[in-house]
């Protein structure tokens, strides 16, 4: 995959975040590359100096030491595109399978449906029903295999 077709994929899948009211992991993700990813840096200085506010007090041979800083540097293409679809994974592919789990856990077998209630009242909350169980496991496995190759095509070097 060509870094034009990893900023077109990204778009795109931006673009459907957005489209399916899923915008705050759009967001967060744009925030985190706009941050740029943190690189531990080592500096070595070329020479110590012999006088003035850095000189060396000790007596003797002086070493100039290397020293370790953490630097920003911004993400090329690919790596916002493997990001971006580590973010769908963990947020949206993996729901499916919290979904599968916690009716396993709550419901044995029979019908359910249960409301979480988040603090902005009562169109803030998540419903999950049994209902979910045939329609969004399926959808949340595929997607995860999807994203799976997607990823694969990304990190493949031709």
């Amino acid at each position: 995959m060509t870094n034009e077709e990893a900023d077109a994929v990204f778009d795109e899948l931006m673009m459907i975040l957005r489209k399916k009211k899923l915008e705050w992991i759009a967001d967060q993700v744009a925030r985190e590359i706009a941050e740029g990813r943190p690189v531990v840096e080592t500096l070595t200085p070329v020479y110590a100096p012999k006088s003035g506010p850095f000189a060396s007090t000790r007596v003797g041979k002086s070493r100039s030491r290397a020293v370790e800083f953490t630097g920003v540097q911004p993400y090329d293409s690919k790596s916002k595109l493997i990001k971006l679809i580590t973010a769908i994974e963990t947020t949206v592919a993996s729901s499916a399978a919290m979904i599968e789990h916690l009716a396993g856990f709550l419901a044995g077998g029979q019908p359910f449906d249960i409301i979480f209630r988040g603090e902005g009242g009562e169109d803030s909350g998540y419903r999950v029903s049994d209902v979910d169980l045939t329609v969004t496991v399926p959808a949340g496995q595929v997607l995860q295999r999807l994203l799976l190759e997607l990823e694969r095509e990304v990190v493949r070097v031709d």
